[in-house]
């Protein structure tokens, strides 16, 4: 299934120690950089926040990319090791323009089926309008997943941590 508004959610677990773990992920995390970057230089991987328990980063490119996935983590200490749980998502800006347009394409379905309820067809420029909603989600859709997909292998080569990661259950 897919959900409505984009994410993944996982656990990484690791025979590291908390402070293996992090600085290991510190060493791959540069300073966020400003908005006018035009050319990055940076040799790491990713770029945020990065705390004594948690961390707040997305994977540095040369462009800007709205679809790139925000990693938000924490780190649990386990008896053999820690377990890092990761949760996948859209920059703040765009999971709020997302869930606008989410809404605005939930009213246009209305409107179409009120039209092909009363008047038994809907109008053109619905029709066209819903077709365009509907490509814009799944560009944003494979997009966001083809990004989750490189900062996964990131994050477990930054851990030394082999595939198969423990996914957790979407929740809508």
């Amino acid at each position: 299934m897919i959900p409505l508004i984009p994410y993944r959610k996982f656990t990484i677990d690791t025979l590291l120690t908390q402070q293996e773990a992090i600085d290991k992920l510190s060493a791959e995390v540069a300073p966020q950089r400003g908005l006018i970057a035009w050319f990055d230089t940076r040799s790491q991987l990713f770029e945020g926040f990065l705390y004594q328990d948690k961390f707040q980063i997305s994977r540095i490119i040369r462009c800007r990319n709205s679809f790139l996935p925000y990693l938000y983590g924490r780190f649990h200490v386990c008896p053999a090791g820690i377990q890092i749980q990761v949760v996948m998502t859209f920059h703040p800006l765009i999971l709020v323009i997302v869930i606008g347009l989410s809404l605005s394409a939930g009213l246009l379905v209305a409107a179409i089926i009120y039209q092909l309820v009363t008047m038994g067809d809907a109008d053109n420029f619905l029709k066209k309008f819903a077709i365009g909603f509907g490509f814009g989600y799944l560009v944003a859709i494979f997009s966001f997943g083809y990004e989750v997909k490189l900062a996964t292998q990131l994050l477990t080569r930054v851990f030394e941590v082999k595939p198969p990661l423990k996914p957790s259950r979407p929740v809508v």
